[in-house]
């Protein structure tokens, strides 16, 4: 039979569910569409995901789709259940949070005199371990650090929006908790690097041990740790060894009243600068504690202000790169010369497969994100608007990843480009794709059971930031299942009795699932069936 054009079908038999705990670090979404005959009440129970126990006081907030205002705002009880009477037929959103857990929201249709449904909340994880010197001693107050694996092979990078770092205590220990299940490279940073910004040039860390960052475990390169839900690694420990170290010194070519922020990284690590520096009032510069090296050297002049992660630029700012090596002994009289910064232009474009506009909003933001560690803000954002030209000037002479947000649920951005003005300036504008999310329309062949009995899973095998790895539906009646405003990409589905969901995951083992393809503005037809066995009634 010919499909409607704009759709594809997927046909295919789920085992049982696994586990799979590479979960990434944006919320868990369930999609729960019941289609019931009258409407009074929503119950429910809140599970965790890898154990099964009751996630006592977790909120629940219930808003109702087109009203404004909550309809229930709720807390579970001790065995993880809640109940919202007294409400009437239509579309609920269900927003559930507890602190160290990822937020889950789910949407369903009410049209029955109750529904209830058992929802599972991912517990975050926790590292721990010890910092000491080449002697035992604790290494105080330097910052430990996980990083999330990037997505697609994209650079690794600091992030201190998401509070996934601490400092060392007065006995050398660190606890990260709050850790999504995913993996991470953990890194310790010390002396006056650009993390420790705040205290540059105290004793907190031994200069004998000069200044720099180290990985775990190896100390040299990072390597990927996988963190399941509810998981505590422990022992992740440091020793940090005192090594040869020399000074880096000069003199930036500015009146003596500027003032400019300096920093040193590896040229294999541009994203952890090594070590972070002030001029002086005579608008010489020194960096100690220098291991033997190859090293970029930034130089940016601020406004004289800064918070904990770096300074701020001059309204009118000036910009230096230059490459310095670190052979055995210390470097001096370096003459760095300060330019103008560079201008990038953006064009954001409808994808040409995804037809007319459809949700794609008509004006976004553009965002620019530094990939090296100048030790100052270089972050930068502008509006676009559909097929107009957006300029960006003063950037400095640096690498960045650029994005777009600001789109809404139903949008979605391309692959995220690279900016290089570390050489010369391109002049051609950076075209920036999006295109209207796709969908999937599902129909599970149950074998004659009730089609609430069952949960269909959908696990994205890669996304951006914003977009939800895992979504769940309860089908309808008719055991009909949707999936809206998806992310273009590869997926994999699977089915599930919602009987066994306190035995086992809502996140599924790959080989035993069905790999789907969607594409932008364009709906996917997925037929599945049911796996066999009897089913528990709840």
């Amino acid at each position: 039979m010919r499909q409607p054009e704009g759709r594809a079908t997927v046909h295919g038999r789920i085992g049982q569910m696994g586990i799979l705990a590479n979960c990434r670090r944006v919320p868990v979404i369930f999609y729960l569409l019941g289609q019931l005959a009258g409407a009074a009440s929503i119950t429910g129970r809140i599970v965790e995901d890898h154990s099964g126990s009751p996630v006592a006081s977790a909120s629940v907030r219930i808003v109702k789709v087109g009203v404004r205002g909550l309809q229930a705002d709720l807390e579970t009880d001790g065995d993880g259940r809640f109940d919202a009477p007294e409400l009437s037929e239509g579309e609920y959103k269900i927003e559930i949070s507890k602190p160290n857990y990822l937020n889950a929201s789910v949407r369903l249709r009410l049209s029955a005199d109750e529904t209830s449904t058992s929802l599972r909340l991912i517990r975050c994880g926790v590292i721990t371990g010890h910092v000491s010197d080449g002697k035992g001693q604790p290494v105080r107050y330097a910052l430990v650090l996980a990083m999330p694996k990037p997505i697609g092979g994209g650079p690794l990078l600091p992030d201190f929006r998401t509070g996934h770092y601490t400092t060392v205590d007065v006995r050398g220990n660190y606890r990260i908790h709050n850790l999504p299940p995913g993996q991470y490279a953990v890194v310790v940073s010390y002396g006056a690097s650009t993390f420790a910004v705040g205290s540059s040039g105290s004793a907190a860390t031994g200069p004998s041990l000069g200044s720099g960052f180290l990985f775990y475990p190896d100390n040299a390169r990072p390597q990927f740790l996988g963190i399941s839900a509810g998981e505590e690694r422990r022992n992740l420990d440091f020793a940090i060894q005192a090594s040869g170290v020399h000074a880096v010194s000069g003199k930036v070519e500015t009146a003596s009243k500027d003032k400019y922020w300096l920093a040193l990284s590896r040229v294999d690590q541009p994203a952890l600068a090594v070590a972070v520096t002030q001029t002086q009032d005579d608008a010489s510069f020194r960096f100690n504690g220098v291991a033997d090296g190859s090293y970029h050297l930034f130089a940016a002049k601020t406004d004289g202000s800064r918070n904990s992660q770096g300074g701020y630029l001059h309204a009118e700012p000036l910009f230096a790169r230059s490459r310095v090596d670190v052979l055995t002994q210390d470097v001096a009289d370096l003459n760095v010369r300060p330019e103008k910064g560079h201008a990038a232009t953006f064009v954001m474009r409808l994808a040409e497969s995804s037809g007319a506009k459809g949700p794609c909003p008509a004006t976004a933001q553009v965002v620019v994100k530094s990939l090296e560690d100048w030790a100052v803000q270089l972050e930068r954002r502008a509006s676009l608007s559909l097929e107009k030209a957006a300029t960006m000037s003063m950037l400095a002479p640096a690498r960045y990843i650029v994005s777009v947000t600001g789109l809404g649920d139903a949008c979605y951005a391309g692959a995220n480009p690279i900016l290089d003005l570390s050489g010369a300036a391109d002049a051609a504008p950076i075209i920036l794709t999006i295109a209207p999310a796709g969908s999937i329309h599902g129909h599970l062949d149950t074998g004659g059971k009730s089609s609430s009995s069952f949960a269909v899973v959908l696990v994205a095998e890669e996304t951006g930031d914003d977009a939800p790895v895992v979504q769940v539906s309860i089908p309808d009646a008719e055991s009909r299942f949707t999936f809206a405003n998806l992310h273009p990409g590869r997926y994999r589905i699977a089915t599930e009795p919602m009987a066994k969901t306190s035995q086992s995951h809502w996140l599924s083992d790959p080989a035993r699932t069905v790999e789907v393809e969607v594409h932008a503005a364009k709906t996917t037809e997925v037929n599945l069936t049911a796996p066999s066995g009897p089913s528990e009634k709840r």
